[in-house]
């Protein structure tokens, strides 16, 4: 199993039209990218950016604590052979959500709060790409 693979099998199960997701592979401001960032429509401001990761969770809690400049909710997708290893206070503890990926399917085991981080000019510069990316979806 490889991140590529979980990252395309969670897309095809968000990615449906009655979902209301818009899902963006690897957004970011510069060098720094998450993996893929999920906008809600019906709730434009909901952007919630997700590392996904097959074992190594404390990586990828490393790169959601960067990641909280950039988007206002970050979650840990981890395969689920691993999850046993994943230290759920610590992420629980920065607002971090946890997503659990089987071979089929996905659970949330821990939702992600909204963080007080935020770079308002990162996170406008990363908004203006995905509305130019989507303009009909946000027509104002």
């Amino acid at each position: 199993m490889k991140e590529t693979e979980l990252i395309d099998k969670y897309i095809s199960i968000r990615k449906k039209p009655e979902s209301n997701v818009i899902i963006i592979k690897e957004r970011g401001y510069r060098q720094k990218k998450i993996d893929i960032i999920e906008v809600n429509i019906k709730s434009k401001l909901y952007f919630h950016g997700i590392e996904f990761k097959i074992y190594n969770w404390k990586l990828g809690l490393k790169q959601c604590l960067g990641n909280r400049i950039l988007v206002p909710y970050n979650s840990l997708a981890l395969y689920y052979k691993y999850e046993k290893n994943v230290n759920i206070s610590k992420l629980s503890k920065y607002g971090i959500g946890l997503i659990i990926m089987y071979d089929n399917d996905y659970e949330q085991k821990i939702v992600p709060k909204r963080n007080k981080l935020l770079n308002q000019r990162k996170y406008q510069y990363i908004l203006e790409n995905i509305k130019n990316l989507y303009p009909q979806t946000f027509v104002n």
